[in-house]
């Protein structure tokens, strides 16, 4: 398993686990153990530092996936790894494990298995910090926090499942306690560190860095108004702006919670500011068709550009909602449906239609790509 996390480009491999806990040989020999990520982890650094270079270090913990902490607390060792019973005990300055639970009690109760993995989880986190503090490099250390799906509706494209927290910390580049609503994905991860580095890739890369979007270089950064698309077996979503777009074409593969009433619509459309938890579908709702439309093209073209050996770029149409009620001489007023504007020239091109005396029925007007 190490052979195989070396060829993809790191150097050394430590702490490692093949694979969640459940899914090891059973009985277990071992449980969750952060203080020996930890210890490996410091390790690693220690050494990149005292050689004077610079490093990456990948820390994925498998908290909080089975077994429970409770269980990796007390019933295995910090000695007890993946990789064998330790000959002894690893050096992480982490509390020790009876105050995780401890300080769970005192918060959640009978509920303490709920928060204990997180207070874990923070303790190895600061653990970390605290050690690239007293080495003087955590200034110059970028420290990115994400997960890999969110908790709700895990495997799905719905908000519970594809969004995740994003926390970035590198003041050389980012303001504290400075935040964005533009979008970014997991694959602009990448890329981001590459420019940080100095560093370009040998080939084109799907995302793109978030750089100058979160550090406010530029107010016209591509990703600020890039769509983003997730994507889960055959079940796809564009999300841009407010608007969510879910196209389902594996049903019967991530079937989600009850939680959303629409989840078998092949198509569904939700406007996030006023819907974030994807209760009330507007897809086949005709005041929203402008939108669906625009959305449905850009998930055309990238599945089509995806698939393509040569991709190619993808925009959002313009989404100019549909002009109803007018007459040749404009004699009634112009009435858009409500809908989301992509820009105000939108509604300056429904009054150049009342004005000019062109009639529309229904169709939707601005649908071509810009």
């Amino acid at each position: 398993s190490c052979d195989k996390v070396m060829e993809t480009g790191f150097n050394q491999v430590r702490g490692l686990y093949a694979s969640n806990i459940a899914e090891a040989p059973q009985p277990a020999t071992f449980g969750h153990n952060m203080e020996w990520l930890v210890a490996e982890s410091i390790d690693s650094i220690n050494k990149a530092h005292s050689e004077n270079r610079p490093f990456f270090l990948n820390l994925m913990p498998t908290l909080t996936h089975t077994p429970t902490t409770y269980e990796s607390l007390f019933n295995f060792s910090l000695k007890d790894t993946p990789a064998g019973t330790l000959s002894s005990t690893p050096v992480s300055n982490m509390p020790g494990r009876q105050t995780v639970w401890d300080r769970a009690s005192s918060l959640a109760g009978d509920s303490a298995e709920q928060i204990a993995p997180d207070i874990w989880l923070d303790d190895a986190f600061g653990a970390i910090l605290q050690h690239l503090t007293d080495l003087g490099i955590l200034n110059n250390t970028l420290i990115i926090v994400s997960t890999d799906h969110g908790m709700i509706s895990k495997s799905t494209v719905f908000e519970g499942g594809g969004r995740v927290p994003l926390f970035v910390r590198y003041p050389p580049l980012f303001a504290a306690n400075a935040t964005t609503s533009a979008l970014v994905s997991n694959i602009d991860t990448a890329p981001t560190l590459l420019e940080v580095a100095s560093l370009t890739s040998p080939y084109t890369m799907d995302g793109h860095s978030w750089v100058g979007l979160a550090s406010a270089q530029t107010t016209n950064d591509p990703l600020r108004n890039q769509p983003k698309v997730i994507e889960m077996w055959m079940d796809r979503a564009v999300v841009w702006d407010k608007w969510k777009l879910i196209s389902r074409g594996s049903i019967e593969l991530a079937t989600p919670s009850n939680s959303y009433p629409f989840a078998s619509d092949s198509l569904q459309l939700y406007d996030l500011e006023a819907d974030g938890a994807e209760q009330h579908s507007l897809a086949a709702n005709q005041s929203y068709a402008h939108v669906l439309s625009a959305m449905l093209q850009y998930l055309s073209c990238h599945v089509n550009s995806t698939a393509a050996r040569n991709p190619i770029p993808c925009t959002m149409p313009r989404m100019a909602p549909t002009c109803t009620s007018v007459q040749k001489r404009g004699a009634v007023p112009l009435t858009c449906n409500d809908g989301y504007l992509l820009s105000p020239d939108h509604d300056d091109m429904c009054r150049t239609v009342a004005t000019s005396g062109t009639s529309t029925s229904g169709t939707t007007a601005g649908t071509t790509t810009s």
